[in-house]
């Protein structure tokens, strides 16, 4: 069966929304354009586009985001410029949430047109979007081993390998990869236990110590909360009972050096700073931020001359409390959108504690990804 341009456009979306974080500016801003602005040209090109009330109000809600993050840097801001290069780019990601409704109409046009009348088309889509990122990253992991084989899965030289491969850092490509497997946990697809294990495998190889304990803690949490009906159910259970008392052992024990190395006491310390800060600002700082700067915010912050790394942080300095609101408020509209993106976002909650950007597109991904499974879902009974 041939698929409309529109279903390859949400599926080049999909992909370019994972692993747009690349090392490469430009090409970061080619796959940015991908996934929101490629999506934008065809619902132009849409003589019979329908725009679902949810969507209208979304597009609503992002353009208040969009003054108001206007208006922080009207105040704090004498001189501004766009750079997108390295650390740089950080303070404008609130700015790409106006992508999301764009993207859910575009997948409403999809579910409206296509979906309803191929009940195939939805797992085809998730698997197909899977088997490429899989794709994708073992190249990567093969790209990493060539010019760093002495890195490769060396704890030692975790900081030389981190910066090696594709992506910004390897850091990046963990949280993506632990983010989609949580989400691939609510969804149905082929080859679905073969593709988490590979991508687990994956994650190992990016040594990614945030993303491996989001994931590790979010995994316990959904089995141990979720109902035991069937004997196969409680022996999950207790599978993640002794899951999780091996997570204390391993943080006991301590192989990966999360204590000794600095890592995690830098943390520590931007929380520190952080009230520090909060309590000798002005008022205007309070609200508005401290500066739309990255050398500005790590002046402010004052720990070893790095960026705050936590993403609520980074929403505070740079945006103050209209930016902290704004942080929560997009995270609230992913949950409500869909209750079962709670276990996603609580795995990005936990690895944005070592570093994450305040808006990330992946959110959208996930949220699209489970979409797609309602429908194929749905289509299973009646249509979509």
């Amino acid at each position: 069966m041939r698929y409309s341009i529109y279903t390859f456009i949400l599926l080049l979306s999909l992909l370019a929304g994972t692993i747009y974080n690349v090392d490469n500016t430009l090409i970061r801003i080619i796959l940015l354009f991908f996934w929101g602005m490629l999506p934008l040209l065809a619902l132009c090109l849409n003589s019979q586009l329908l725009i679902p009330s949810y969507c209208v109000r979304q597009l609503f809600y992002s353009i208040i985001v969009i003054v108001l993050l206007l208006t922080c840097w009207l105040v704090t801001t004498e001189s501004f410029s766009f750079n997108l290069s390295g650390p740089e780019a950080e303070r404008f990601t609130p700015l790409l949430y106006i992508f999301y409704p764009i993207v859910m109409t575009l997948f409403y046009q999809i579910q409206k047109s296509e979906l309803a009348y191929n009940d195939k088309l939805a797992s085809r889509l998730i698997t197909v979007f899977y088997i490429i990122l899989v794709f994708v990253l073992v190249i990567d992991m093969c790209v990493r081993y060539y010019y760093g084989p002495e890195y490769f899965l060396n704890y030692h030289t975790r900081h030389q390998a981190k910066t090696l491969g594709f992506f910004a850092t390897t850091n990046v490509t963990g949280q993506f990869i632990s983010f989609l497997f949580i989400v691939s946990l609510e969804i149905g697809f082929r080859y679905k236990k073969t593709l988490q294990i590979l991508l687990l495998l994956l994650l190992i190889t990016t040594m990614a110590r945030s993303a491996m304990i989001a994931l590790t803690v979010v995994f316990i949490m959904k089995f141990l909360l979720q109902k035991a009906v069937t004997q196969k159910d409680i022996l999950f259970k207790i599978a993640a009972l002794f899951l999780c008392f091996c997570v204390i052992f391993f943080f006991l024990a301590d192989p990966l050096h999360l204590r000794s190395d600095g890592s995690l006491q830098s943390k520590i310390d931007f929380f520190k700073s952080a009230l520090h800060i909060f309590d000798h600002s002005t008022v205007t700082n309070h609200i508005f931020g401290y500066g739309n700067s990255y050398q500005t915010i790590t002046k402010v912050l004052d720990v070893n001359g790095w960026s705050p790394h936590v993403s609520i942080l980074k929403a505070y300095l740079y945006y103050g409390l209209i930016g902290v609101g704004i942080y929560i408020f997009i995270l609230l509209q992913f949950y409500f959108v869909d209750k079962k993106m709670k276990y996603p976002i609580l795995t990005y909650i936990i690895f944005s504690l070592a570093g994450a950007p305040i808006f990330w597109p992946t959110f959208v991904v996930g949220v699209m990804l489970l979409k797609l499974n309602q429908c194929q879902v749905v289509s299973n009974e009646s249509d979509c």
